[in-house]
């Protein structure tokens, strides 16, 4: 018998990474070993590390690959310091600096940031420049600088981490990841509450930190801080869940010969083709991966698709106050630099918010259904449409601030990376060595120029805060 599908872990061979058409072996019984040996894989499509051989998925990384796993306590040390102290610090500056990701000119910047380092694109990205040492290198350092945004640090370099698990408990502790912003956001409500509440035991601990946490308490006592702080990270998070539940649910179809008369086939998962489609070894996951998009993605973009109709606020009128407090806070928050159509002469743009996720779950979806970067053209055709449909709507407060800044900047930005590098790609697929590597170091570039913008934004929002003069507000943080 013979499986045909497509492979998402690269079966050629490495050395031959765009060959099409390879010598099999004669007998037949020796093809599963002779396309997957190498990447240390075995069953439909190389769907599976050899674990027979004590070869385990990587954890915490972009590289598909499978790697001999010790499953020493050391491992779980490293993942924590790697994956989950740097999100923490990160949440405490977000939260304690008070950094307005919606209203500011960070915005575009993080846009550019989360489309640069889908997964998807993270994996091709990686497999077609591993043949070229120092742009491989530039590109991991690229990847690692922007993948914060994507609450992915240093993802790009091999850590070297894995656990004796299958592909999608792997899965599954990406997913806790982007859960972690929002807990820990949770459990911050819950300490000054009860410190508000002069818990003796909290009150206790807190008298050596007392000024750290009046400074803490009086973030919580601005009502908008807070909401601030969760929109902040349920919009970083937001497609990461979208990515991580795409690589659980999505389907494709096996095809199997046994001979030229008889063909069958069956629906497998996408992420690992040994995994028969809602089998009993993936059907948890799969309910898991529905609950958290429908709760993390489908709800949030319906309530922001409708959040301006009466039908919407009649509903809301049901839901106890705090809930509604909490909820016009929220959307004011990711509405916040859009035109509310309350001044003379402008319109309401506040439904521009929801069109933007929508296209970011777009990019996604398109980047996330093939490993080559034959449909990445598209992906970029589609962003450039996006790109001239915001300069006919003009749907910014302050039109000049915002144009000048960044949103459409980085998104043809990205769209020009697009281009350039499936031009890359194309090149080296027909032989070109010399344009394909001019258009990957194009790519590289492009990546680059948003890295400086950055810079300087924070050079700027560190001047304000020493220096304390009024010129340098608002350059990206709002300043308090």
């Amino acid at each position: 018998m013979v499986e045909v599908g497509k492979c998402i872990y690269n079966c050629a061979r490495d050395q031959d990474l765009y060959l099409i058409y390879q010598q099999l072996p004669d007998n037949m019984s020796d093809w599963n070993k002779f396309m997957c040996g190498e990447f240390h894989r075995t069953g439909s499509l190389c769907g599976k590390c050899d674990t027979d051989r004590d070869y385990y998925p990587r954890v915490y990384s972009f590289d598909v690959s499978c790697m001999k796993c010790d499953n020493s306590s050391s491992n779980w040390w490293k993942y924590i310091l790697l994956a989950y102290v740097p999100l923490t610090v990160f949440y405490l500056i977000v939260f304690f600096f008070k950094i307005d990701i919606h209203s500011s000119q960070l915005q575009g910047f993080i846009i550019y940031s989360q489309c640069l380092t889908l997964p998807p694109l993270m994996r091709i990205l990686l497999l077609s420049t591993r043949h070229m040492p120092t742009i491989f290198k530039v590109i991991k350092l690229i990847g690692a600088l922007h993948g914060i945004w994507n609450l992915d640090f240093l993802r790009t370099y091999d850590s070297g981490i894995c656990f004796k698990m299958s592909s999608l408990e792997v899965l599954s502790m990406d997913l806790a990841i982007a859960m972690y912003p929002l807990l820990l956001m949770l459990f911050s409500y819950l300490l000054v509450s009860l410190h508000d509440q002069n818990f003796k035991l909290l009150t206790f601990i807190c008298k050596p930190f007392k000024i750290l946490f009046s400074r803490w308490k009086s973030n919580f006592a601005i009502n908008t801080s807070t909401i601030n702080t969760f929109a902040a990270f349920f919009f970083l998070s937001n497609i990461k869940f979208f990515s991580i539940c795409f690589d659980m649910l999505t389907p494709f179809k096996v095809y199997q010969f046994y001979s030229p008369l008889q063909v069958n086939s069956s629906w497998r998962l996408y992420y690992d083709p040994t995994i028969k489609y809602f089998s009993k070894e993936h059907r948890w996951y799969a309910i898991i991966a529905l609950v958290i998009a429908f709760v993390f993605i489908i709800i949030p973009l319906l309530v922001l698709l409708f959040y301006s109709t009466r039908v919407f606020h009649k509903f809301l009128s049901i839901l106890p106050q705090r809930w509604q407090l909490f909820l016009h806070a929220f959307v004011d928050s990711l509405q916040g630099c859009y035109k509310d159509g309350t001044e003379p002469g402008t319109r309401d743009c506040r439904w521009y918010v929801p069109m933007l996720y929508i296209c970011r779950l777009v990019i996604t979806f398109m980047y996330g259904i093939s490993l080559n970067g034959a449909i990445s053209s598209y992906g970029a055709m589609m962003i450039t449409i996006f790109v001239i449909m915001t300069i006919i709507i003009d749907p910014f407060k302050s039109s000049l601030q915002y144009l000048s800044s960044s949103i459409l900047i980085f998104i043809l930005l990205i769209a020009c990376f697009y281009v350039s590098f499936i031009g890359a790609v194309m090149a080296e697929e027909r032989g070109n060595t010399i344009t394909s590597y001019v258009l990957n170091l194009l790519s590289v570039t492009i990546s680059s120029l948003p890295l400086f913008y950055v810079a300087i934004i924070a050079m700027h929002w560190i001047s304000s805060h020493l220096c304390l003069h009024d010129k340098f507000r608002g350059l990206g943080f709002r300043i308090t």
